[in-house]
């Protein structure tokens, strides 16, 4: 070949995504999704202003972190025998690491990752293509209260 198929220039900050940190996946996508419950709580407030009498207002709002839905979707890069492994071969409820949220101290909406907390993969899907590379799609959940 007269040229190197893979050339990269600069550095991506650190909050970007880590492509080639996972084994048997080359991340294309990703995404963090916050799961929290919101509960708002009515109450009268009395001369309210324009209203001389009382009525039913938000007077209260509580939110419950739930848990951190994170998606990733990428290429499934095969081992020497031609297999899916690492993530790219996870089955739904196996508790993973995960380079895109490593227990490094980084937060992400709220969330820091602790090793001793599950990360546990939820429905995988893989998809095939006679024209392109298979891919997986990778969803899971952290649970900041479930000890692995």
């Amino acid at each position: 070949m007269p040229f190197d198929p893979l050339q990269t220039q600069g550095t991506l900050p650190g909050y970007d995504l880590k492509e080639f940190d996972d084994t048997g996946l080359l991340v294309t996508d990703c995404s963090f999704t916050p799961r929290v419950n919101i509960k708002e709580k009515e109450g009268h407030i009395n001369g309210a202003t324009g209203n001389n009498g009382s009525y039913a207002q938000i007077v209260q709002v509580q939110t419950y972190k739930k848990a951190l839905d994170i998606e990733l979707k990428g290429e499934i890069v095969p081992d020497s025998n031609g297999l899916a492994a690492g993530l790219a071969a996870v089955y739904p409820g196996q508790a993973v690491t995960c380079a895109q949220f490593a227990a490094s101290g980084v937060t992400i909406h709220g969330f820091s990752r602790d090793a001793a907390k599950l990360l546990m993969v939820k429905e995988v899907k893989r998809e095939t293509s006679s024209e392109k590379v298979p891919v997986v799609t990778v969803p899971m959940s952290y649970y900041p209260e479930i000890a692995v």
